[in-house]
């Protein structure tokens, strides 16, 4: 039995080949539907994937133009000339354009994952952009001749540039090299941002100096933000001399910052995978074996009355067979109700219905990550080589688990079992009765049933004529072990004289893992204790005293989420070491290559304290923007670093310190900006397909937010500590004072 929004229905799944493409199989099959339709008969689509990946599409593509503009703004605010700005501007579709060419020649194509890359490239193509425009302007400001000046800006930091943009690709190369689950959506991503970061490198140093050259930008100096500009340069060259000639306090201070990350890190809570509920949910009833449909229709209807008047919902289907009736609520377009709160609804409201076993669990419409989502739920794993201590410790779990405040519901596989009648034939019985065990089996398979009596040719088709007894006659056991059963010798003996009926547990399904049994018991928490009540269940089932042979397992769940923890912890160290290389190579300094790394430490400050302050928990997703912040937040200390043994050849070290901050304070503002802007619509995003990127986007601002402050204040004073230099520029001593008396 099925319904649709109440009505009677018929429910028909498609299921798509796994290279078959999604938009142009629900197109085929909806026009099939079309050319079946007849009167009487209407096809409603409840769920089409294709709608999902286009409204993903789409809110990828509205991401990518808000992220333009606020670019363009960006641009336009700091160098108040619309030339100047359409010279970055123009750098930005070339790039993108140039980088869909290549994905194209790879074999990728532009869907979910390369979309949201662009979303996440596009504040970072116009960085290499904006730093070789503002040298060409600030070269322009010493040379009549615009193409002199672009070639001499172009050329005072091709390096940097170059270096900045490799430091940012080799963070891709362990993470698109990276195993297990991460490692494969991961692919797209890392192909998709370095592709796009080397187009658009190329596109700095050739298209932006000859549209320079030709657009003759001039740079206004009466803005608004060159006042504010002129302002913190004041306050940068007040400030920096004192923190010059104290770098031990800075290093005290950078330790404290350091610590107070490891302290935020330690209070955020952890999940493999962000859920990406739409607010849709699933509700299973199940029933006693044998319930008859009718009653089960009769018990769900106020269940279904509910969600038909749930505002919150826009299409429900129903569909009975077996024991369990399924339900499936479509969560409505404005929906504002999470997945986890329509769980923890309905599970209060109809939770304790007698006679119904009521689970409901989240879902989403083109839901990605939700068979690898945690959601609200807390599992368990125990195992052990016998099925009745195996029950024993699973029933002493979900006591436990009750016990824990936050828990509204617990689902242990125990609680499906039903009892299962096991017929056994005594061997010595019926070879004194005169038969074989064979003909007692196939006796009796003819009773529940049926054999077939002959075969009718009708035209070009052939039907089996099949001869079963009433039905409902042998359902009962007492009338089935009353039946008698010919022997050979024409004699009949019933059931009961030659057979005895075994009970025992059945499971809807056993699972075994390393040769012993395992079950999992669920504990469904409400949306307050999400994060909390695993601490509580975890100390609970420790102090349980398990029967002999059973023991806490790991489920495949946890082990997956080691290994992909692993697994990312490995490549972030790969890459870290790969962007040390780069800049070992540029520098020819492996010490000034440690100290553009101490930006890293800086960024972790300001991306746990966005995830903290937002309440967002760390996931995987959220690894994999550390690796990507890690590839941006040292381009402005190779900058600051660049730009200081440059101006040191000219002046003395304390002034090419502070000249060098000052300097490259404008491109490094610029680029920071353009970067967090253009990934702040995806903060905003209602799309649930945009939830796993969200991760990303939380870290990056908050870690490049952090870090663009800290390495314009604190990379001056490392300077002077890694080279072993004074401010005079005269070598340390050996011994070194952290506190200047």
């Amino acid at each position: 039995m099925s319904r649709y929004n109440g009505n009677p229905s018929v429910l028909l799944k498609v299921t798509k080949q796994n290279s078959a493409s999604t938009i142009s199989v629900c197109s085929s099959v909806k026009d099939a539907l079309d050319t079946y339709s007849a009167e009487g008969i209407d096809f409603q689509i409840i769920s089409s994937e294709a709608d999902n990946v286009m409204d993903s599409l789409t809110s990828v593509v509205q991401n990518l133009l808000v992220g333009v503009v606020l670019t363009m703004a960006v641009l336009f605010l700091f160098f108040g000339n619309i030339r100047a700005s359409l010279i970055v501007g123009c750098s930005m579709p070339m790039s993108i354009l140039l980088s869909m060419i290549l994905l194209n020649a790879k074999g990728f194509a532009f869907d979910m994952m390369t979309g949201t890359s662009l979303i996440i490239a596009i504040g970072m193509i116009v960085d290499n952009s904006i730093v070789v425009l503002e040298s060409c302007m600030r070269a322009q400001s010493h040379e009549d001749n615009f193409k002199e000046a672009a070639a001499k800006g172009t050329g005072e930091v091709l390096v940097s540039i170059f270096a900045s943009t490799l430091t940012t690709v080799v963070v891709y190369v362990p993470l698109a090299m990276a195993s297990g689950m991460a490692g494969q959506m991961a692919g797209p991503l890392c192909w998709t941002i370095s592709l796009t970061m080397l187009s658009s490198f190329i596109c700095a140093i050739t298209v932006v100096p000859l549209v320079f050259s030709l657009a003759k930008p001039m740079e206004k100096t009466e803005l608004l933000i060159n006042r504010v500009l002129d302002k913190i340069k004041s306050f940068y060259r007040r400030v920096m001399p004192g923190m010059l000639r104290r770098p031990g306090r800075v290093l005290i201070a950078s330790i404290a910052i350091l610590l107070f990350s490891l302290l935020l890190a330690s209070q955020l809570n952890f999940v493999l995978f962000p859920s990406d509920y739409d607010g849709s949910v699933q509700i299973n009833v199940n029933f006693r074996s044998g319930t008859k449909l009718e009653l089960m229709d009769r018990q769900v209807q106020s269940l279904e009355k509910a969600l038909l008047s749930d505002e919150n919902f826009k299409n429900v289907t129903l569909d009975i067979s077996g024991n369990t009736a399924a339900f499936t609520a479509y969560a409505a377009d404005e929906c504002e109700r999470t997945s986890e709160e329509a769980v923890e609804k309905y599970l209060n409201d109809f939770g304790d219905v007698p006679g119904m076993d009521v689970a409901v669990t989240p879902t989403g419409s083109g839901s990605t990550t939700s068979m690898m989502s945690s959601g609200n739920t807390v599992d368990v794993t125990i195992a052990s080589d016998s099925l009745d201590a195996l029950k024993q410790g699973a029933g002493m779990v979900q006591d436990a688990m009750t016990q824990v405040p936050g828990i509204i519901r617990v689902d242990n596989d125990f609680m499906q079992s039903c009892s299962q009648g096991r017929l056994v034939i005594d061997a010595q019985k019926v070879l004194n009765a005169g038969i074989s065990q064979a003909s007692v089996g196939m006796q009796v398979r003819y009773l529940l049933s049926g054999s077939t009596a002959m075969t009718l040719d009708y035209g070009d088709k052939t039907y089996d004529v099949v001869l079963e007894y009433p039905e409902d006659k042998y359902n009962d056991i007492t009338a089935l072990m009353g039946h008698p059963i010919a022997t050979q010798s024409g004699c009949l003996v019933t059931l009961e004289d030659i057979a005895d009926i075994q009970y025992t547990t059945a499971l809807p399904s056993i699972s075994r893992q390393d040769g012993q049994f395992i079950t999992t018991v669920t504990a469904t928490t409400s949306e307050a204790a999400k994060y909390t009540a695993a601490d509580g269940i975890n100390a609970a089932v420790a102090g349980l005293d398990f029967p002999d042979g059973v023991a806490k397992a790991q489920s495949a769940q946890d082990k997956m989420s080691n290994d992909e923890i692993g697994n990312m912890s490995k490549t972030l160290l790969i890459a870290i070491f790969l962007v040390f290389l780069v800049m070992a190579v540029q520098f020819d300094s492996p010490r000034l290559s440690i100290m553009i790394m101490l930006c890293i430490p800086f960024s972790l400050a300001g991306s746990f304290g966005f995830l903290f302050v937002a309440g967002r928990p760390m996931s995987i997703m959220g690894i994999m923007g550390f690796l990507m912040l890690f590839g941006i937040v040292v381009n402005n200390g190779i900058l600051l670093v660049d730009a200081t043994n440059q101006m040191r050849k000219t002046m003395p070290l304390e002034e090419a310190l502070i000249q060098a901050g000052t300097t490259r304070l404008r491109p490094i503002l610029m680029t920071s900006l353009t970067t967090v802007l253009s990934m702040v619509p995806m903060l905003f995003s209602t799309d649930s397909g945009m939830s796993m990127m969200k991760e990303m986007a939380y870290i990056i601002i908050g870690g490049l937010c952090a870090s663009t402050i800290l390495t314009m204040f604190l990379m001056p004073p490392f300077y002077l500590l890694i080279r072993g230099e004074r401010v005079d520029g005269s070598k340390r001593g050996k011994k070194f004072k952290l506190f200047k008396s």
